[in-house]
């Protein structure tokens, strides 16, 4: 066989390996719009990037669910989904699964987890918020048990000052799971926000003060961590240079 004849075989594999591929991404949308649309109504082309977003009333709130891709510019690259979720004044939080690296961040100062009082929950995720105090009646008995079903699901803030409900991989079985557990977190946020500010009414500014501090001291833990990451990268890429160099050196 020729070396010009392997060539074209080899582009031609190459091509019909690519063909497939994107036959099946298609496949994959495809099926994830129409699951969705089943789910909430109003359909549209997400103008941010490459994904759909749905809308709906459940149960008296209207609900975003969006499927989305990325690659690599936020987080892993891949298929997302997630449930938006409206802001809660006077309430700040983050949920991510409990790994080593969370342990040890919470080791060293740079996380906070607020104890639900569930073995099991607690075990499964971190729970970061403030006021703290506030975890356990707003992660009640149901509200637990769907987040630990939908694992790995993180809680984490968005652009427009609310919340995000993020799972990964457009998993259609599960646009409805994902759908109730935001809307009832969604609702749990709203009646503990409606507690905060009658709680602020009646106590004034000593219950107001006392919130800003937590919000304060929850903000410094989250920059000292975002500075830790920072170093670690640039530790990483600085020991990769010194490497790189020695190597040119010693040739």
């Amino acid at each position: 066989m020729s070396r010009g004849m392997i060539v074209v075989l080899v582009l031609s594999a190459v091509v019909l390996l690519f063909v497939l591929i994107i036959r099946h991404v298609n496949r994959i949308e495809r099926r994830a719009v129409d699951a969705a649309r089943r789910l909430l109504p109003h359909h549209a082309i997400d103008k941010k990037g490459v994904g759909h977003r749905f809308s709906g009333q459940v149960d008296g709130l209207e609900v975003t669910l969006r499927l989305y891709q990325t690659f690599g510019q936020r987080s892993q690259g891949g298929l997302w989904t997630e449930v938006l979720l409206p802001p809660s004044p006077g309430i700040s939080l983050e949920l991510r699964p409990q790994d080593p690296v969370e342990e040890h961040l919470a080791e060293r100062g740079l996380a906070k987890d607020a104890v639900v009082g569930d073995p099991d929950f607690d075990r499964a995720f971190i729970v970061e918020m403030a006021p703290a105090s506030l975890a356990p009646s707003i992660f009640d008995a149901e509200l637990r048990r769907r987040l630990i079903d939908l694992r790995p699901v993180r809680v984490v803030p968005s652009d427009g000052g609310g919340l995000r409900l993020v799972r990964h991989y457009w998993d259609e079985d599960r646009f409805a799971a994902m759908i109730e557990t935001g809307t009832l977190l969604a609702k749990r946020l709203q009646q503990a926000a409606g507690g905060e500010a009658a709680q602020a009414e009646r106590w004034g500014s000593s219950h107001t003060a006392e919130r800003a501090r937590e919000e304060i001291e929850l903000g410094q833990v989250r920059a000292a961590r975002a500075t830790w990451r920072i170093r670690n990268v640039l530790l990483v890429v600085g020991g990769l240079l010194v490497i790189l160099v020695l190597r040119l050196l010693l040739k």
